[in-house]
């Protein structure tokens, strides 16, 4: 059997030092350790730039390792977008910008130019049409993406290939393997002769979830990943590289669908959620507002930058309250637009209105579910 693993490595740039040093210990080392105690081992990752320069300051080595597994061909790096915002909200120029920002960041940390016929991965896999046509023009060759991007009826397509070609952009799109994803991700599957079994019919299987599964939120999984690395040892399976299979499997031809693979996109944008009603808003008016300001004011980057960093999708995720609501989160996340605003050069009307968004968002959330972290 072969399995293709991707992995996806990503903490928000407003997320605690602590939080991120236990990530490190529970995930990242132990995932970088298994990868060189087995040298036929091969994993696809995603290392995001808002993780890299998080790591950079004081887990350098572990991005050198990481840089020598990617030397050897035991990683193959996927682009995405630099501080994980939501493709599918953004225009088109400020997709480019996050990729391209995320390009910069690999090539300074981890060496090597990750574009031309490169994967990519679209922050929480949400893609559509438009976002394919952005990416394929970009220079990547393949795209990951959950089931329900291919909508056809009886899922035959699904039946027949998880291997696709976006008619609108001729980007090729991957399928996760969904059940087999979600099960590992949620501990349901806990070894590889359970993983085995369940996927002894299946010519090759794209399994995709965050690398923060194993280690940090299931800790009982680090020990299926050793397995999977253990039974590749012993040429029980084959691991690969996505980009080697896109290349030898048939590809169908399809119109992308929009999709996540989330449940639904309520989880980061519903229209019932005060919260997220007032985070949009604001979302949208800091785009506005910086992208209206002339590059050759000096108070132009800065606000550029703050602005880069606050389109993040974390701050939507932590106001859902499905399952999770975090107050310092939501108020990080919003604080970083809300600034971009104010580092914009003149007494500008939109900096007030940006303000009181601010204030909606924090004190609304305050009287809706309080500052004690719930759900996560």
């Amino acid at each position: 059997m072969k399995l293709a693993l991707f992995l996806h490595l990503y903490q928000p740039s407003t997320q605690y030092p602590e939080i991120l040093r236990r990530v490190v210990l529970e995930s990242y080392e132990p995932l970088i350790n298994i990868l060189e105690l087995n040298p036929k081992s091969v994993i696809n990752l995603n290392v995001s730039g808002a993780l890299i320069e998080q790591l950079a300051p004081n887990h350098e080595d572990l991005l050198s390792r990481i840089k020598v597994l990617r030397n050897r061909g035991q990683v193959e790096l996927l682009g995405s977008a630099c501080y994980h915002p939501l493709l599918t909200y953004l225009p088109d120029a400020e997709i480019k910008r996050q990729v391209r920002l995320n390009e910069q960041v690999i090539k300074n940390n981890l060496g090597g130019n990750i574009t031309e016929g490169s994967g990519f991965f679209a922050p929480e896999m949400s893609i559509n049409s438009r976002v394919c046509q952005v990416i394929r023009g970009l220079g990547y060759s393949y795209v990951l993406a959950d089931e329900s991007a291919v909508v056809t009826e009886n899922n035959q397509y699904l039946n027949q290939s998880r291997i696709f070609i976006d008619k609108g952009s001729g980007l090729r799109v991957v399928c996760r393997h969904k059940v087999l994803s979600l099960d590992i991700a949620f501990s349901k599957v806990r070894s590889f002769h359970e993983l085995s079994a369940l996927a002894k019919d299946l010519p090759y299987v794209f399994l995709a979830m965050d690398g923060e599964t194993f280690g940090h939120h299931r800790p009982e999984q680090m020990e299926l990943l050793q397995s999977i690395i253990h039974y590749v040892s012993a040429n029980e399976l084959q691991l690969a590289k996505i980009s080697n299979l896109i290349t030898v499997e048939p590809a169908m031809e399809i119109e992308v669908a929009a999709s996540s693979w989330g449940e639904s996109l309520k989880r980061w944008d519903n229209p019932e959620n005060k919260l997220h009603v007032a985070q949009w808003r604001l979302f949208n008016l800091a785009i506005k507002a910086v992208n209206e300001c002339q590059e050759r004011d000096d108070n132009f980057w800065t606000a550029r930058g703050l602005l880069d960093k606050g389109l993040q999708s974390d701050q939507f995720w932590w106001s859902s309250y499905n399952p999770c609501w975090h107050y310092k989160m939501v108020e990080k996340g919003a604080k970083l637009l809300l600034d971009a605003v104010q580092a914009l050069p003149g007494d500008l009307p939109v900096k007030k209105e940006a303000q009181d968004l601010y204030d909606e968002i924090t004190q609304t959330g305050l009287k809706m579910y309080g500052d004690t972290v719930i759900g996560c």
